[in-house]
């Protein structure tokens, strides 16, 4: 099993501090863990299931909204896709998805559109994706000066493909501003372990964050930031 159960809570728990509203300055990097976005969107509205065209409408304008609006970019937007996992991971999640299948003919529901099933390396449902967003990209509808896909059919896990990016911009522009969207705990950890300060890690809140931080009105598109340097300081005095 990948991740690291309820560590976002835990870290919020024991230092305050570290969840901030807005970074101390303009983002000039933003790094988009892409499969989150996909089953956000998905589980938003219930029509999805029904129409691919309007499921693949609704992502781009999501993804809009914050490129556009939310955090602005000023030199890099990277979108970063899950592709073909290592062959121990790929043994795992075959058997998930044939399990899923079957229940799927069991409940008579085989016509059902599931995520897990499509929103997956090799499906059709990814290629259409791919061509849509690569459409979007070229009538330039992300304000940013460069935009990068690395798509499903490029190996490796989104988050994973970011990584060395961020590595390489610790030379090229130490004091760069970097945000990182992903909802995976792993990150937090990795992004400290760049050596590269001045990383965010972007979240929607969700309920119990909410209740941790005593705020009462959110609805689900609600963002927070968590500030890597001083989550890097409060490892460093314990």
């Amino acid at each position: 099993k990948m991740g690291i159960p309820t560590y976002f809570r835990f870290l919020m728990e024991k230092y305050n501090g570290i969840v901030v509203e807005t970074p101390k300055r303009h983002c000039d990097y933003f790094f988009l863990d892409f499969n989150s976005i996909l089953y956000k969107v998905f589980y938003d509205n219930e029509r999805n299931k029904l129409n691919e065209e309007f499921f693949l409408y609704n992502i781009c304008q999501e993804v809009k909204r914050l490129i556009n609006d939310e955090i602005c970019p000023k030199k890099l937007v990277y979108f970063s896709l899950d592709g073909p996992c290592p062959r121990a991971k790929m043994v795992q999640q075959r058997s998930r998805r044939y399990k899923s299948i079957q229940i799927q003919n069991l409940l008579e529901k085989d016509n059902e559109w599931v995520p897990s099933n499509n929103i997956c390396p090799g499906t059709n449902f990814m290629y259409k994706f791919k061509m849509y967003l690569l459409k979007q990209m070229e009538k330039k509808v992300f304000h940013c000066p460069e935009v990068i896909l690395s798509d499903s059919s490029y190996p490796g896990e989104g988050e994973h493909k970011i990584l060395p990016l961020i590595r390489k911009l610790k030379e090229k522009d130490h004091n760069g501003n970097i945000v990182i969207m992903s909802p995976d705990n792993d990150l937090i950890s990795l992004g400290i372990l760049t050596g590269k300060s001045n990383i965010y890690i972007l979240r929607y809140i969700e309920y119990i964050t909410a209740e941790l931080l005593k705020k009462e009105n959110y609805n689900k598109n609600s963002l927070i930031y968590i500030d890597l340097d001083i989550l890097r300081t409060e490892f460093q005095k314990e």
